[in-house]
Order: structure tokens, then sequence, then C-alpha cells
């Protein structure tokens, strides 16, 4: 038996089918990855800033090595940062910028490995 001349078509329009839904669902994934960054109030500055993490007693966060504690800031905001960090640092603690002084009172909102998340609590100083 010869198949049906019109089998072809059939297999093209199903295979049709599985493309346009795989764009669906590649689009519902591409939405809540934006719902994500809708959470944020401000939009994120890439940056690659030093700074140091100071105690709010104004001394440097010392750690077994007797040196301040170092970092780096990946992103900035007017309301918080991502800072990457390869020592532990305290929940609440002041962010001394390198470039200009500025130092900023911070309170821990996520921790990841060598990176934290940080709320900016009280206006620059």
């Amino acid at each position: 038996m010869d198949k049906p001349k019109h089998a072809a078509h059939v297999d093209a329009a199903a295979m049709d089918d599985r493309r346009n839904a795989a764009a669906i669902e590649a689009a519902e994934i591409e939405d809540r990855r934006k719902s994500i960054d809708d959470r944020r109030l401000l939009p994120r500055t890439k940056t690659l800033k030093g700074a140091q993490i100071l105690w709010r007693t104004g001394a440097a966060v010392i750690w077994p090595t007797g040196a301040p504690v170092k970092c780096v800031i990946r992103n900035l905001t007017a309301t918080g940062a991502k800072i990457e960090v390869h020592s532990p640092v305290p929940q609440e603690f002041d962010l001394l910028l390198d470039c200009d002084k500025s130092r900023r009172s911070c309170r821990v909102i996520w921790r990841n490995r060598n990176q934290i998340g940080v709320v900016f609590v009280l206006a620059p100083r």
C-alpha cells in the first residue's frame, strides 16, 4: 500500500505545531524572567568599583589576616548593590567606596557564595 500524498503535509503541520508550542513555552519562560527583574524599583548599573566593608564603629572589618575586607561592587542602584566579597561579613555594615570615599550604611538581603546583595539603609555620607 502506498502512503497517502497528504501524509507529508500532515507531518509538516504537526512539526509546525510543535515549533509554535516550543516558541510559546520559551516566551512564557522569558516573561517569568522579566517579572523577577520588574520587582526592582530602579534599573541596575553594572560596575567594577573597589570598596571596603567597615563595621558601624568606623573600624575596618578585620578577619583572620588582620587586613580590612576588600570587595568589588558588581552592580549599583540608588537603593542597593551586588557586592563580590571573599570573606565573611556582618549582617549590617558600612560600605566605603574607594573611588570617591563615599560611605553607605548597608544591610545584607541575600548571600550567595562569594556575592551578597545589600540594601542601603541611610542616605549617603
